[in-house]
Parts: structure tokens; C-alpha cells; sequence
């Protein structure tokens, strides 16, 4: 039935998207950061620019580098958009690195885009954007945060 299928795909899409976060973990896992560095961090993460997805990529990366901050880029094929999600730690807030600002001066590098946050955390989206512009975004992140005297990693 109709249903049966439904339900099927959406269990499907569900393993997928488990599978992307889970990789994107690993690839935070792996930048071989100290726990106790203080650094920033601009990525690529495949989760289709998804809100929820970025959320526990930002929350898994507090909790194994307490002091640095992130900054994940991504972009969803389907609806031509680049997602920009940003976390900044207490220290590096003290320093002068607001999330929202450094979400919304990443995504000025792809024409500017819309969104928000707060000190801590911060996301936005660049619609009718292209894959060809995340590397933009992803220089724009690091000098936001170098630019606050933020070493980058």
C-alpha cells in the first residue's frame, strides 16, 4: 500500500540523514583538535544544509573542544541554498566572536544571505547559491575569526 511505502522512505531518509551527522561527527572526531585548544574551526559538513543535523554537529563539537569554536558550511543540492551554522565557546565570545556575526559576515562572501542567532550560536541561509561558492564562505569564516585575534585551524 501507499502507506507501507511512505513509511518505508521515510525510514530510509531517516538511516541517510543518521549516516551524514554521523559522518560529519567523525570529520570534527578526526581535525585531531587538543580538547583544551582554543581555536576556530570553518567546515564542510554533508547534511544538506539541515537545521536539526547542524545542531547536533554544533552541540557534539562543545563537547569535545569546550574552548574552540565552529563554523559549518553546507550546501543542499535540491534546493540551491548554502546553510551557515555557526557555535562560538564562552572564551572566544569574551574575545569579541559572535556567532551571528560571523554567520552573517561568512555568508556575505556568497552575496549575503539571510538569518540570525545570538552570541553562542548563529545560522543562516544563502538561497539560489551554488557549490562553487562555499569555498568563498569558508575564507570569509576564518578571516571573521581571525579578525578577532582567533587562531584558525
Amino acid at each position: 500500500t501507499i502507506s507501507k511505502a511512505q513509511d518505508v522512505v521515510r525510514g530510509f531518509n531517516k538511516r541517510v540523514t543518521a549516516a551524514k551527522a554521523n559522518a560529519a561527527i567523525d570529520d570534527m572526531v578526526v581535525l585531531g583538535l587538543d580538547a583544551t585548544a582554543s581555536v576556530a574551526v570553518a567546515m564542510v559538513a554533508d547534511i544538506q544544509a539541515d537545521a536539526k543535523l547542524s545542531t547536533q554537529l554544533t552541540k557534539k563539537f562543545a563537547e569535545l573542544y569546550k574552548e574552540s569554536s565552529i563554523c559549518i558550511v553546507s550546501f543542499d543540492e535540491d534546493k540551491k541554498k548554502i546553510g551557515v551554522f555557526t557555535m562560538c565557546s564562552k572564551a572566544q565570545q569574551a574575545a569579541g566572536l559572535d556567532a551571528k556575526n560571523w554567520c552573517m559576515a561568512s555568508m556575505e562572501a556568497a552575496g549575503g544571505g539571510k538569518g540570525g542567532g545570538k552570541p553562542a550560536s548563529g545560522m543562516g541561509f544563502v538561497v539560489d547559491a551554488d557549490a562553487s561558492q562555499i569555498p568563498a564562505v569558508l575564507t570569509a569564516a576564518r578571516a571573521f575569526a581571525e579578525s578577532k585575534g582567533i587562531t584558525v585551524n
